[in-house]
């Protein structure tokens, strides 16, 4: 069975991501392919897009890992509240509305 979220997917969304944060990924771990892979995604591609930026932001190397704790809270967390998902949505958009020289890659 075909993973619902296609690898190229992810892969454009940690390019696009660690440029943006001038970072050098250049493997995605095959556990956090796993986790992504196996995830229903009831927020769909903007979740998935949350999850790849936060595990960005938080790689120190050059290869992505995702902490599947992530992806659990998300599934458990009650429609319309007010959890991390939501916090990292609007941190993400005041980011985007941000100056041309705060969104540029380093």
């Amino acid at each position: 069975m075909e993973s619902p979220i296609p690898r190229l997917l992810v892969e454009y969304l940690v390019r696009r991501f660690a440029q943006a944060a001038g970072k050098k990924i250049r493997r995605i771990d095959a556990h956090a392919l796993e986790l992504l892979s196996a995830y229903d995604w009831p927020g769909n591609v903007r979740e998935l897009q949350i999850v790849i930026e936060r595990s960005v932001i938080l790689c120190d190397g050059e290869t992505l890992s995702v902490d599947g704790a992530w992806l659990r809270r998300n599934a458990e967390a009650k429609p319309g509240g007010n959890g991390e998902r939501e916090r990292i949505e609007r941190r993400s958009r005041r980011r985007r509305v941000g100056s041309p020289a705060q969104t540029e890659p380093r």
